[in-house]
């Protein structure tokens, strides 16, 4: 097993999602002082654990396969940059109401700012496109399909624990 720029790209995305459980965490602090209260905790444990598999997975893939780079790594660095933005205009437009947990503020007006204009759930449609395209990205094609498959039913079950902790 070698180490590859797939590992390279996985350090570089797990930094970034260290930064967002920094957020997450200043956040949750926030909100609960203001009265939120969580949902689902159980269940974003679960899912917390479904990202820690998929970037294991991902890295173990390949390195088993010596996984190269599919395409030019300025196409690559271009889908993480569009990637990230699509990401942070949703952090940024939910602002302190940004978590990886579901805490609903009672009394709280929805957000229909930014990417939530046209979307219900944007965050969710860019970490399902990432799930998917990034291990693709490198030929790991059974994490991209396993996970990117597994993670529309796990979305599907956050969505519905979301939309009822929101009254929605």
């Amino acid at each position: 097993m070698a180490f590859s720029s797939a590992h390279v790209f996985l350090i570089i995305l797990a930094a970034e999602r260290g930064v967002e459980l920094v957020i997450s965490r200043r956040n949750e602090i926030h909100i609960k002082k203001l009265g939120g209260k969580e949902y689902g905790a159980a269940f974003t444990t679960l899912l917390v654990g479904f990202h820690v598999c998929w970037f294991f997975s991902f890295g173990m893939e390949a390195a088993a396969r010596g996984a190269n780079l599919l395409c030019s790594p300025k196409a690559l660095i271009l889908v993480f940059l569009l990637f990230q933005a699509w990401h942070y205009w949703c952090v940024l437009s939910l602002g302190r109401f940004w978590n990886i947990k579901i805490i609903a503020l009672p009394g709280a007006e929805l957000v229909r700012a930014g990417p939530y204009r046209f979307l219900k759930h944007p965050i969710y449609a860019v970490v399902l496109l990432e799930i998917f395209v990034y291990p693709a990205l490198f030929g790991c094609w059974t994490t991209a399909l396993i996970f990117g498959f597994s993670n529309i039913l796990v979305l599907k079950k956050r969505i519905r624990q979301e939309e009822t902790a929101w009254g929605i």
